[in-house]
């Protein structure tokens, strides 16, 4: 009996932290705050491995992931905000324009991403403030640049952690309308 228990609670206790780890089973934001705990391992799937350290396009290799699905509630300047909640941590993203089939495209690696920032940090993100859309690993700009989007379009973060499991943060995200300008 002991055994069936903890088997079912080692199935339950994997399963939830393996959740939104995987391109298959991202999570489709319908708010604009989130805060991911306790952010292990990369699921099922090993999106992202054996690539260059220096290539600003990819993760050198995915190990502690979160996928997430943004839907545009308007046309704007999109930016977001990754906060750490605890030390340690290092987080990058990439990303991607979410054109259908999304996931066998990426595993062709026949997609690339629009923004990404891998530079050491442990908050980061892409504002107005951002210069280069694409920052490499390393003691770099902890943002990147910000991006004109459409309303409905649909994007995918990804979220990876190198240094370590079990960390967590904050991402919050936003639309800021352009306000047009009037002549007098």
């Amino acid at each position: 009996d002991y055994i069936v228990i903890f088997v079912l609670f080692f199935g339950f206790f994997n399963n939830s932290q393996a959740q939104y780890a995987d391109c298959s089973k991202m999570l489709h934001l319908t708010d604009t705050f989130y805060e991911a705990k306790n952010i292990s391992g990369y699921g099922e799937t090993l999106e992202f491995e054996s690539n260059d350290l220096y290539d600003s396009l990819n993760f050198e290799i995915e190990k502690n992931t979160i996928w997430y699905l943004l839907t545009m509630p308007n046309d704007g300047t999109f930016s977001f905000d990754i906060v750490s909640l605890d030390d340690g941590n290092d987080w990058d993203f990439l990303l991607y324009e979410n054109k259908h089939p999304f996931c066998k495209r990426l595993e062709a690696k026949k997609i690339n991403p629009l923004r990404s920032n891998l530079s050491r940090s442990a908050n980061t993100g892409i504002s107005e403030d951002g210069t280069k859309p694409f920052v490499p690993a390393g003691i770099n700009d902890n943002y990147s640049q910000s991006l004109l989007v459409k309303k409905d379009e649909q994007y995918v973060l990804v979220v990876n952690n190198s240094k370590r499991a079990g960390g967590n943060h904050s991402l919050t995200w936003r639309v800021k309308s352009e306000v047009p300008k009037h002549n007098p």
